[in-house]
């Protein structure tokens, strides 16, 4: 099994414009339709979904992970601060994202959480994540 992260969007994923540093990648290793199209009928609510690739699990921002792995937590939080400039970059004001990450096969599987983000708010709030986790943006 592998960790795999979902990226929801309301426009194709063609009008998505990347910097050349992004550690946001559109990736398709894991995903298949019937995956891909489970999370969006049980989890999202975006109109397109694509599999992303992160430098690092956002899994690791979870509580346990920051006491007992806390070079893996901030490592996670530079992932969590790079998807937020890609979706500063991307997304209107008044639009969201949504990101959901699990383990393969798990898609359909009922989330165990969900935190919203401002993409305004600074400085990043703590998200306390573990898998199955939906986290949705907002360009307020």
């Amino acid at each position: 099994m592998s960790f795999v992260a979902y990226l929801g969007l309301n426009y194709p994923i063609e009008n998505v414009r990347f910097h050349n540093e992004s550690s946001v990648k559109i990736t398709e290793r894991y995903s298949t339709q019937e995956s891909s199209a489970a999370v969006l009928q049980h989890h999202l609510t975006t109109m397109y979904i694509v599999e992303i690739e992160l430098e690092r699990s956002l899994d690791d921002l979870n509580p346990q992970s920051k006491i007992e792995t806390p070079v893996d937590y901030s490592e996670a939080r530079q992932t969590l601060y790079a998807i937020i400039q890609f979706l500063r970059l991307n997304l209107q004001v008044g639009d969201y994202a949504q990101i959901y990450y699990c383990w393969t096969g798990e898609e359909a599987e009922d989330s165990l959480g969900m935190a919203t983000v401002l993409l305004s708010e600074l400085p990043i709030p703590d998200i306390l994540t573990e898998e199955r986790f939906l986290i949705t943006f907002i360009n307020d």
